[in-house]
Formats: C-alpha cells, structure tokens, sequence
C-alpha cells in the first residue's frame, strides 16, 4: 500500500475531494454523511480523511451549519454548532491539494516555488489557491507564503480567473 492516500493512483479520494471529477462515482451518499452542502460536506470528509483517529466517531465531524452553497441532498435534522478546523489539518489538505495540482500538471516543488513566472506555473498556482480558498483550508496570507508569492499576486491571480 502507500503511505499517503493521495499517492494510490486507484483512489476515488481526489473525486469526494473535489479534485478530480467522475462521470461514473456517485458520491452523494458518502458526502452527505459529512454534511447537506456540499462545499461543507466536502471539508468534512478531508477532515476526517486526514485526523489520526479510529473514525469510529462520525458525529464529529458532521457538526455545525453548513455554509450556503450546492446542497448535496436535504437532511431533516441540522447540525448543531460549527466544527473547528485544526489549523495542522488545513495545513495537511493545502500540501494534498498542491501534491494533487503537482503530480497532475508534472511540475516540481522548486518550479512552483521558485521565480519562474510562465503561463504554467501560474495557472497551477491559481489553481491551487482557488481550491484552497474554495475549501476554505487557507487564506490569501497562507498561500501567499506556501506558494512565494507577494498576498498582492495571489489575489490578483485569483481575481482575474474568477472573471473568466
């Protein structure tokens, strides 16, 4: 096996992720475990995908409102109050997204990092920011120092696609 779920190339993690898409899973059933929107259920599972825990304990991490966004399916009970992300868990699903975006777009750590300023390097590094904010596992400040880039840049980047 691997040590890292993101490294098994038969994994369907990186669909109930929101990181790749399957016109063959159905993933309402799983998601809607961790929560009735998607964006929130979405976080859920990352969260619980990536706590050291048994995973006996699923009600932990179906607690709090979801946010306003797509609904994966009705519930008829809400959840209580909000579930506090860990800041080392945000930290491990940003490194998942950026491994995903590395091994997709064949660039290297360095390249992503470094100066380098082609088209390539860009789009993967606003791909990445606009996952993880979409996520809500970092904000313009964390990518800005995970990624090199000036707050200024990232926003900037992350406003012009979200024009498109």
């Amino acid at each position: 096996m691997v040590d890292d779920i993101d490294q098994y190339g038969w994994s369907s993690h990186p669909v109930f992720a929101g990181q790749a898409t399957s016109s063959w899973l159905e993933t309402q059933t799983v998601l809607r475990v961790f929560g009735a929107k998607q964006r929130t259920a979405r976080q859920r599972y990352l969260m619980f995908m990536y706590t050291d825990d048994d995973g006996e304990d699923l009600s932990r991490y179906r607690e709090g409102p979801d946010e306003e966004d797509e609904v994966v399916e009705e519930q008829t009970t809400g959840p209580c109050k909000p579930a506090s992300p860990r800041p080392k868990l945000n930290s491990q699903i940003l490194e998942s997204i950026i491994h995903h975006h590395l091994q997709r777009s064949g660039l290297t750590e360095a390249l992503l990092t470094g100066p380098g300023r082609t088209r390539h390097v860009a789009k993967v590094r606003t791909d990445i920011a606009l996952e993880a904010l979409e996520q809500g596992v970092a904000k313009i400040a964390d990518l800005s120092r995970r990624l090199n880039r000036s707050e200024s840049a990232i926003s900037q980047a992350v406003s012009a696609r979200k024009k498109i």
